[in-house]
C-alpha cells in the first residue's frame, strides 16, 4: 500500500471510530432512555419495541463495524432498523421505500445509514412522519445510488452546502468512498423537486 492510500485507509478508519462514538455517545443514550421511561409509563409495549430495536440496532452495528466492504442488504437492514428506532423515540412513522437495488452488491458499511441519520436529524421533526428513497442505477461502467427524503425542513436547509459539509457524518461517507473507490466515485447533494438528495455515482473503470 503506497503512502497516499495508507494515510487515506487510516483517515477513514478514524471517522469511522468517530462516527460509532457518535452514535453510542451518552446523549443518545439518555435520550433514548428518556423516551423508554416516557413510554413505560403510558404504553409500555411501545417502550419494549423501542428496547428490542435498539438492542437490535447495535447488535448489527457491532457485527459490521470491523468491515470493510459488507451486502447492500445488510445496510438497507440497518437503515430499516435505525428508522425503527427512531420512529418510536419520535412518536413518527418512517419507512424506506427502495427501487433497482442490487443486494449482492458490496458498500462500505454505515454509508447509508449515515445519510438517513442526517436526513432525520436535519430535515424532519419530532412526531412527523416521513418517507426515505434509496435508488440505484446499475451499469457496466458504473452504479449510481439516489436517496431522497421528504421532510418538512427541508425548505430552511435549502442548498447550504457548507453547513452541510461540516458534518462528520458526510466527511465519513466521503472517506469511506475514497477509501474503497479512490478517484472513481462522485457525490453531490441538495434539493431536488422538494426533496434532500444524495447522489453516490460509482465508477468501474477510469
Amino acid at each position: 500500500m503506497v503512502r497516499g492510500q495508507a494515510r487515506k485507509f487510516f483517515e477513514a478508519q478514524r471517522l469511522e471510530t468517530d462516527l460509532l462514538k457518535k452514535t453510542i455517545q451518552p446523549h443518545f443514550i439518555i435520550n433514548t432512555l428518556s423516551s423508554i421511561k416516557s413510554l413505560a409509563k403510558r404504553n409500555p409495549e411501545n417502550a419494549e419495541n423501542l428496547i428490542n430495536a435498539l438492542a437490535e440496532e447495535f447488535r448489527i452495528i457491532n457485527k459490521i463495524s470491523t468491515e470493510t466492504e459488507i451486502p447492500l442488504s445488510q445496510e438497507i437492514e440497518l437503515c430499516e432498523q435505525h428508522l425503527e428506532v427512531m420512529g418510536y423515540r419520535w412518536q413518527a412513522k418512517y419507512q424506506l421505500i427502495t427501487s433497482g437495488i442490487d443486494d449482492k452488491i458490496k458498500i462500505p458499511p454505515l454509508i447509508f445509514h449515515t445519510l438517513i441519520e442526517n436526513g432525520l436529524t436535519h430535515a424532519f421533526k419530532p412526531k412527523e412522519d416521513g418517507i426515505f428513497w434509496l435508488n440505484g442505477v446499475m451499469n457496466n461502467g458504473f452504479t449510481e445510488f439516489k436517496i431522497q427524503n421528504n421532510g418538512s425542513l427541508l425548505e430552511k436547509m435549502g442548498n447550504n452546502k457548507e453547513t452541510v459539509d461540516d458534518g462528520l457524518g458526510l466527511k465519513y461517507v466521503k472517506a469511506r468512498l475514497e477509501e474503497r473507490y479512490p478517484g472513481k466515485w462522485e457525490m453531490a447533494y441538495g434539493l431536488n423537486d422538494n426533496k434532500w438528495e444524495v447522489t453516490i455515482k460509482i465508477k468501474w473503470y477510469n
